[in-house]
């Protein structure tokens, strides 16, 4: 439904997007997940027509609307801070871009209740937003953005005004909602577990560009380049020198820089190495550790916490890397 070819954004004669080409398919989520300042909110406005791009095409069931203006886009966009009116209740906020579309009242009304009932907030019409919590205006100004059945829906760090607690529990709960629609959407995110929770697809930027695009399960599997992996949590980087040193014949890669991925160990198996235990953390289903090897190589491994064995600092352990996880990066 939407498709991003070869946009170049500059401010200045500064470069903020280069080479971006996504495709978004009906129904499908698909997050922008990137530090800040990586691009992310400026590829929103481009998509949005708050911002020109400074050359390439943006495709809507494969229209070309790059130059269209935004309010003839039809898309629905719902930002960090929600941009509510104060001077309105919940119902009129909700109405507020049906009315613009000059729909009767009756329609608008019908509208209204059915959205309150989509996020659980029947009967709250009559309330003033600023009685709201941050749960239940994070829910209005979703359905405010959905009310005027919007062809695609943007959100820009919806949750990031969460707290953690808060921001779980309505996560899967939006995902929901919006698969419901079967509407595409993009979604602006700098929390990874945010995007791998939500999002159908992921999109991860830096400085401009995208690194990767894949779903969540295989972005953490298979990080492509040595900015993923970093960004991921995932530390294991070894030169290809190195990696033979610990692990022996590596004639597989070519890579010059390899990621030992921290799920890829067994303890105590055949085939092990000997490590001695630097650094221990429990986390519920997980337990993640450090490790040093005698050539003073420090890698840290995720393991469920019903493995057998005793992790204390100080305390040996034998390991086996599971070639298969072992992967080459590109810078």
């Amino acid at each position: 439904m939407l498709r991003l070819e070869a946009l170049y954004k500059q401010f200045d004669s500064q470069a903020v997007l280069t080479n971006i080409n996504i495709e978004v398919h009906q129904g499908e989520i698909l997050a922008l997940l990137g530090p800040s300042g990586c691009g992310k909110t400026t590829l929103l406005r481009l998509i949005a027509g708050l911002e020109r791009a400074s050359s390439g095409k943006i495709y809507f069931a494969n229209a070309d609307i790059t130059e269209i203006p935004p309010h003839l886009r039809q898309f629905g966009l719902m930002f960090q801070d929600y941009a509510l009116f104060p001077h309105l209740n919940v119902r009129d906020n909700i109405a507020f871009g049906l009315k613009m579309k000059n729909v009767d009242r009756r329609t608008q009304a019908q509208a209204v209740e059915r959205l309150l009932n989509l996020v659980h907030l029947a009967g709250a019409g009559d309330r003033n937003v600023s009685q709201l919590s941050g749960g239940e205006r994070q829910r209005v100004a979703l359905v405010r953005s959905l009310a005027p059945e919007p062809r695609l829906l943007m959100l820009d760090e919806p949750l990031g005004a969460l707290d953690a607690v808060l921001r779980d529990e309505l996560l899967i709960e939006l995902r929901q909602i919006i698969k419901s629609l079967n509407i595409p959407a993009v979604y602006v995110t700098h929390d990874q577990r945010e995007a791998f929770a939500i999002s159908d697809r992921c999109a991860i930027m830096n400085r401009g560009r995208i690194e990767q695009i894949d779903r969540p399960s295989e972005l953490y599997r298979h990080p492509a380049t040595l900015f993923v992996a970093q960004f991921l949590g995932m530390n294991n980087i070894l030169k290809r020198t190195d990696a033979l040193k610990l692990l022996g014949g590596l004639t597989d890669f070519d890579a010059e820089m390899l990621l030992i991925h921290p799920r890829g160990v067994t303890v105590n198996a055949t085939n092990s190495i000997r490590a001695v235990i630097q650094d221990v953390v429990f986390l519920g289903d997980m337990i993640r550790f450090v490790v040093e090897f005698d050539d003073q190589i420090r890698l840290t491994f995720h393991v469920p916490s019903d493995t057998e064995g005793e992790f204390a600092i100080g305390l040996p352990i034998q390991l086996h890397i599971d070639t298969r996880w072992i992967i080459p990066l590109h810078r």
